[in-house]
């Protein structure tokens, strides 16, 4: 009996694709289904292809249903999903995300995912409309695009399941390979633009005709209105358009799309002719650096074009040599055989990837190795994607990351992360890449999904209409009054196992109120004992006592009321895999002392130990969660010797015998970053060229940085250099980039300077605002960490000013000599930094050489990973 091909159910419409790929499936000796295109939308790209009765199997009346089947504008009904279950062995869906989504909903078996480029974000789209879960729950689904450039963009839980198989043009192409020749051309450069009525192409005609409005500049790509304008070609015979190819002087490709290109100017590089691109676009990313062919902008494009349709012939020569290798990834010969290798593997291979299922609820969430939990999820809001990265203005996010790494790389545990709902695909992006296993990294939440302001609104109750809805709500008082008390006993004193710690907080409580009320009664006869003795300071200790627990119990109740925090607690305690929990911030996380794992905490300061009384609110608070950590902790990581020495005598008491410190590796890489990366891409408009002379300072704004100083600085700064006729020009170039929510006071006190806040700033972008800054300029007056900002700076080379605190001279002994540093506070020692930096930078850098050699050595990775590795053998 003959074994019965393998089925293919073939989503796609393109007019290209019909006539490369399904073809090639068929001829790999595939049964291929492909249903017709049935849609009164216009689409240039589209073909309406007739299924052709005698290259299927299937039965009549099968065959016919889906053939008179919309699938491009119909959701799947349960009749045709029956049908494709039952009939079909695998499904390939081509181009459209909302295909996909719609098979994976009714499809049971493998389903292919094949792209060629988009100008979006795939994995961001399927995320959005919910078709996540139904690729991270699945062992059968392949994402297939046709080269790896594309799917840069897309986030690892897609990328994991990737297969990169190159897409071809048409065959006839081969027969015009190579026939471009300089004694026959036609004295025009082309240029594309298909569907000038629609308003995305509508967009760019506008752009060619203000760039390249001229004659001899034609216009090609597919139209569905006839134009007025004689430079639009509009839609011509498949033959006619290769052979006036073949006559071009050249192409000019204006497009920038990083991740998506049209085939025309691959097309014309085939044929041999020259093709100008930008480097930036997908055509430009194949190129070597510095192709020939390659435009800075527009006008530099009009340039090489000039060039070409005088006849240049080196340039054209230099031209074509440099477009061998990026249209071979087009070329048939070189595809087909490729294409059919990756498919086979796909369709026919046993070695589907199974289901990773990197987020999950925590309620059905399972471990089946050794793993490490990190509860993140007041921390997850901080992730952002940028530019298709994952990256967080906060230190502490950006130093969890390198745990991470280290973990994955020094030891065998898997790592759980715990993450909001709506931040969970953020969170995953932001920890996977790190290490050569992704299936290693998780994300758990166990709060509901889609709520804006959750704790709010669910502690609110419905407005009762009735007689009971006084009684009803004093009720919830009381009730949430004794919640409280218990959550609170059990934060500052239960894990001491303290069994009448609760009636003695009780007893405080009550205590502290009976006296407030006695004392508020009474006020005028306790006032006149005033000079008998001051009685109300004990008052004043049992209310501070009072605060000190009923606001962290008011705070954790709601939180765990609504996000389940007890659900997680159970699911660590409840879980034989979990060995460890590292706790990524003192008092962010007063649940984690309920868990009964060994606690490792990460401890890189404590601000109000080093800052004056008072900055601080709910300090109080906070430290009363912290040594309720502490208490629990099996070992405690801090990144300073500064720090570890601190430590132990601040109010979180921390055993000295706990503390690991080693210093951290440099967040921000200078290696990572190329010289010619500053584009539109790297920097915000405003600040690209050199219109402005950049002072730096990568912060959020928080008490200890003395953001207001440096405004202050910057202010002072302008006004010296305008009294100067040696800078006086420079002094309206002046500009103070921060990486903060706007501040319209430190704006004011900046001015005249121009202050730019930006937020949500990429690894590249910070690498050229260091790379352009006249300096960084660090007012921080306290850091528990040698600060991050003056470990990248050293590394870009850039000249620093900072303030002279004892951290840094502690880390750096005799070498912060080398640094320009003022006392804390000091705006006229700053301003005077600034402009020093401006005028001797050379000297400057050259002069923090020393600084520099010695930090990179200290903080060498080897060095970080063997500490972290050290935290988590017991």
């Amino acid at each position: 009996m003959t074994e019965r091909k393998a089925r293919i159910f073939w989503l796609g419409m393109h007019k290209v694709l019909t006539k490369t790929e399904l073809p090639a499936l068929r001829e790999m000796g595939y049964e291929v289904f492909a249903p017709p295109y049935l849609s009164d939308i216009v689409d240039q790209s589209a073909v309406v292809l007739v299924p052709e009765r005698e290259l299927s199997t299937l039965p009549a009346d099968i065959f016919a249903k889906l053939a008179l089947y919309n699938f491009y504008y119909n959701l799947v009904n349960d009749e045709i999903s029956e049908i494709l279950n039952e009939y079909f062995d695998c499904v390939i869906v081509t181009i459209n995300p909302d295909w996909l989504g719609e098979i994976l909903k009714k499809y049971r078996g493998k389903v292919i995912y094949r792209t060629y480029g988009q100008p979006y974000s795939l994995s961001k789209h399927l995320e959005n409309n919910n078709v996540f879960d139904l690729i991270d729950n699945r062992d059968n689904f392949w994402f297939s695009p046709h080269l790896d450039l594309t799917a840069e963009v897309e986030d690892t839980w897609l990328r994991y399941r990737m297969k990169v198989i190159p897409y071809a043009l048409e065959n006839e192409i081969l027969d015009y390979k190579d026939t471009w020749r300089y004694e026959n051309l036609s004295g025009e450069i082309g240029l594309l633009c298909p569907r000038i009525d629609n308003a995305y192409y509508a967009d760019n005609y506008r752009h060619i005709k203000h760039h390249f409005p001229h004659q001899n500049f034609p216009i090609f790509g597919a139209q569905i209105i006839n134009s007025s304008d004689s430079q639009v070609v509009g839609t011509i015979d498949r033959t006619e358009l290769l052979r006036r190819f073949q006559r071009l002087n050249g192409f000019l490709y204006h497009y920038k799309e990083p991740t998506v290109t049209y085939l025309p100017p691959i097309e014309v590089m085939m044929i041999g002719g020259p093709v100008i691109h930008f480097a930036t676009s997908l055509i430009g990313r194949l190129f070597e650096k510095g192709a020939p062919g390659a435009a800075r902008d527009e006008a530099h494009a009009l340039e090489i074009a000039k060039r070409l349709l005088n006849g240049d012939r080196p340039l054209m020569r230099e031209m074509i040599a440099s477009q061998t290798e990026p249209r071979s990834h087009y070329d048939p010969l070189y595809v087909r055989p490729k294409f059919e290798a990756g498919f086979r593997e796909m369709i026919d291979g046993n070695e589907d990837r199974p289901a990773p299922n990197f987020i999950s609820n925590i309620r059905t969430s399972k471990t089946k190795r050794e793993a490490i939990f990190i509860p993140f999820h007041r921390l997850s809001f901080t992730v952002n994607r940028i530019e298709s990265r994952y990256t967080s203005g906060e230190g502490i996010v950006r130093v969890l990351r390198l745990v991470v790494q280290a973990l994955l790389e020094g030891t065998h545990y898997d790592v759980v992360i715990s993450s909001k709902a709506s931040h969970a695909t953020n969170v995953l992006g932001f920890f996977h890449d790190l290490g050569d296993d992704n299936s290693r990294v998780r994300v758990v939440y166990f709060d509901k999904q889609a709520q804006n302001d959750a704790v709010n609104s669910s502690i609110r109750v419905p407005e009762q209409k009735d007689s009971k809805r006084k009684l009803y709500k004093q009720w919830r008082r009381i009730r949430k009054d004794l919640i409280e008390r218990t959550v609170s006993s059990y934060i500052r004193f239960g894990m001491r196992g303290r069994s009448n710690s609760s009636l003695i907080l009780v007893g405080l409580h009550e205590g502290a109120l009976v006296f407030r009320r006695i004392y508020n009664k009474a006020g005028g006869l306790v006032r006149s004992f005033r000079a008998v003795g001051d009685v109300r300071r004990p008052i004043r200790w049992l209310n501070s006592r009072k605060q000190y627990y009923s606001e962290i119990a008011k705070s954790d109740y709601r939180y765990s009321l609504v996000y389940h925090v007890d659900d997680y607690v159970d699911f660590i305690n409840n879980s034989a895999e979990f060995e460890h929990v590292f706790i990524p911030h003192y008092y962010f996380f007063p649940e984690v002392v309920k868990i009964k794992k060994r606690l490792v905490l990460y401890l890189p300061d404590h601000m109000p130990s080093i800052m004056p009384a008072g900055s601080f609110e709910d300090e109080i608070i906070n430290n009363a969660i912290g040594r309720s950590l502490v208490a629990r902790a099996a070992a405690v990581m801090t990144n300073s010797y500064y720090s570890a020495e601190y430590l132990p005598h601040s109010p979180l008491r921390v055993p000295p015998q706990l503390i690991h410190a080693f210093p951290l590796p440099q967040l921000n890489k200078a290696e990572n970053f190329s010289d010619d990366s500053t584009n539109a891409f790297d920097l915000p408009k405003d600040l690209q060229g050199n219109h402005y002379k950049v002072v730096f300072y990568p912060t959020q704004n928080r008490p200890n940085k003395q953001l207001k100083v440096l405004a202050a600085a910057m202010s002072l700064c302008a006004t010296q250099m305008k009294s100067r006729t040696d800078l006086g020009n420079s002094s309206s170039k002046l500009a103070l980039v921060l990486t903060c929510a706007p501040d319209q006071e430190i704006t004011n006190l900046a001015h005249p300077v121009r202050v730019f806040f930006l937020t949500g700033v990429s690894d590249n972008t910070l690498a050229n605002l260091y790379r352009t800054a006249i300096c960084l300029c660090f007012t921080s007056i306290a850091e528990g960490n040698f600060p991050t900002q003056i470990t990248e700076a050293l590394s870009y080379k850039v000249p620093i000013v900072a303030t002279r605190m004892p951290l840094i001279e502690t880390e750096i002994g005799e070498a912060a000599e080398n640094l320009i540093l003022c006392n804390p506070g000091d705006i006229s020692a700053f301003a005077s930094g600034i402009i020093y930096c401006l005028e001797n930078r050379l000297s400057v850098v050259a002069n923090q050489e020393k600084v520099r050699a010695l930090i990179e050595q200290r903080g060498r990775w080897d060095s970080f990973k063997n500490g972290v590795i050290g935290l988590f053998q017991q």
